[in-house]
């Protein structure tokens, strides 16, 4: 019987100026993915890695090396290169398999920012940020604003703070204090993001987000489903995921049952032990044992 798989969907890192076959591995948050993977390891295997190479940044902006076909519930990537040293390579994508992001979708990145996260263009990573932006009104390196439909959704686990529907973050802010990995800056029940005021909230915590899409509708057919599993930075979207195998494996199971898109958003405090190199991902322990995720907003819609 045929198992079904699931796909890492990877976002690319910032290009230098070496060569593009230098920096094919420079992969976003592939260790986020392990984590999540040793949670669907059960019910899903390994499928394949989906490089995301942006376009427009390496010298001669060389083409995509595959064709993007949907048919049949099938999203197939055929290898278009025309080289009779290698065999034709296709990925087949199934309706019952699971494409996984595990970065911060760049909805709303500025295209001139620095720390923007450049886009390829390609047909696959158009279908999967326009599902994701049925999530978020904005979602770009320091705000993010859930949208209309998840602000009607239904509550699934008694109750959602809606007061994080909007939320600024500090990214990247000098001198801050090491545990503050995207901190929640200001947060609100706004649709509009300008009108969150500064400053209201400066404990340190943020905010990882879950999100799972059942079938990616494409050309008014189903498709693979999608599952997104993110925090605001790097370090954060690691401790994140890392939390979410610990404390969220079976909240996770439960979301992805489900037949109707999900949203799950929950606040925890990023920290390292201060002062000294970590040797392993784990986060600090609290002796009392109480859970490091506290669950803020959990919807269907």
């Amino acid at each position: 019987m045929r198992r079904r798989r699931v796909f890492f969907f990877s976002l690319h890192q910032s290009p230098s100026k070496r060569p593009l076959e230098a920096q094919i591995h420079l992969t976003r948050d592939s260790g986020a993915f392990m984590y999540l993977l040793q949670v669907l390891a059960d019910r899903w295997e390994f499928g394949e890695t989906l490089l995301n190479i942006p376009a427009g940044v390496f010298d001669g902006d060389p083409p995509l090396s595959a064709d993007f076909e949907f048919e049949d519930g099938i999203y197939c990537i055929v290898d278009c290169a025309e080289d009779p040293e290698f065999k034709q390579h296709v990925i087949e994508i199934r309706a019952d398999d699971v494409l996984c992001v595990t970065t911060r979708p760049p909805l709303d990145d500025p295209e001139d920012a620095r720390r923007s996260i450049l886009l390829s263009g390609s047909p696959l990573e158009n279908d999967v940020l326009g599902v994701l932006r049925m999530f978020f009104d904005h979602c770009s390196r320091d705000i993010i604003v859930l949208s209309d439909a998840v602000r009607r959704g239904e509550s699934v686990s008694g109750g959602a703070d809606w007061s994080f529907r909007a939320v600024k973050y500090r990214v990247n802010a000098p001198g801050r204090e090491p545990e503050h990995h995207a901190a929640i800056v200001s947060h609100g029940d706004f649709a509009d993001y300008m009108k969150l005021r500064p400053a209201n909230t400066m404990d340190g915590s943020t905010l990882g987000y879950i999100t799972w899409t059942p079938h990616m509708q494409i050309d008014g057919s189903d498709g693979p489903g999608l599952l997104s599993c993110f925090s605001m930075d790097g370090t954060s979207t690691l401790l994140w995921a890392q939390l979410c195998r610990k404390e969220l494996a079976p909240k996770i199971h439960e979301i992805m049952e489900s037949p109707v898109p999900r949203l799950f958003v929950g606040r925890f405090v990023p920290a390292f032990r201060s002062g000294v190199r970590p040797v392993s991902v784990s986060l600090r322990e609290r002796t009392d044992d109480v859970p490091r995720v506290m669950p803020v907003i959990d919807v269907a819609f």
